[in-house]
C-alpha cells in the first residue's frame, strides 16, 4: 500500500470517527447530526478516492471508473449538506425541520449525483491514462461550484441574525468549510 493510499484510507476512517464523536457528544442537537452526516459524506469521498487510487495502481479500469463516480456522488451532496449546517446554526430548528427547509438542495444533490452514473458523465472507453470526460462533467462541476457559492453568499448574509456561539459556528462551519471546498475544486 503507498504511502498516499495510506493517508486517504486513515483520513476516512479518522473523518467517520470524528463525525460520531461530535455526534455522541449531543446527539440530540441538529448542528451534530447535520456534522456526522458531513463527516460520513467525506468519509465516502475520501474512502472512493483511496479505491480510485488503489484501482489505478492495478491498472483497472472498471474498479476506477466506479469508484471515480462513487466519490463524485457523494460530493454531490455537500453543499445540501452545508446548507443544512447553516440553516440548523441560523434558525436553530430540529433535525426533521432543518431537513426540510433544506429539501431543494437535497434535490440538488441527487440530480447531480444521478448524472454521474451515466456514460455522459465520463465517456465510454476512455482509458486509465487519458482524460477525456463528456459534457456533463462540466456541467456537473460548474453546478456543484454555483451551488456552494450560493450556501456561501447565503451564510455571509446570514452572519447579521447571528451572534456569540453561534456567529462562531456560523463562520467555522459554513464558511471554512465552503470556502475550503471551493479551494479544493
Amino acid at each position: 500500500m503507498s504511502l498516499v493510499e495510506i493517508i486517504h484510507l486513515s483520513s476516512a476512517l479518522l473523518t467517520s470517527a470524528i463525525g460520531l464523536v461530535i455526534l455522541s457528544i449531543n446527539r440530540w442537537r441538529t448542528i451534530n447530526q447535520a456534522y456526522a452526516i458531513a463527516a460520513l459524506l467525506a468519509s465516502f469521498w475520501l474512502f472512493g478516492v483511496f479505491m480510485v487510487i488503489n484501482g489505478g495502481l492495478r491498472n483497472d479500469r472498471d474498479t476506477v471508473i466506479f469508484w471515480i463516480r462513487f466519490a463524485n456522488s457523494a460530493a454531490s451532496f455537500l453543499p445540501w449538506i452545508f446548507s443544512l449546517i447553516k440553516i440548523s446554526i441560523v434558525d436553530s430548528l430540529s433535525f426533521r425541520e432543518a431537513f426540510k427547509r433544506s429539501g431543494a438542495w437535497f434535490v440538488a444533490g441527487c440530480l447531480l449525483s444521478t448524472i454521474i452514473y451515466t456514460s455522459w458523465f465520463i465517456k465510454d472507453g476512455t482509458e486509465l491514462t487519458q482524460k477525456r470526460y463528456a459534457v456533463v462533467y462540466a456541467i456537473f462541476i460548474t453546478s456543484f461550484t454555483v451551488l456552494c457559492l450560493t450556501v456561501l453568499l447565503d451564510a455571509f448574509r446570514s452572519m447579521k441574525k447571528c451572534t456569540g456561539v453561534r456567529l462562531l459556528e456560523l463562520k467555522f462551519f459554513v464558511l471554512n468549510t465552503c470556502l475550503c471546498t471551493l479551494t479544493i475544486l
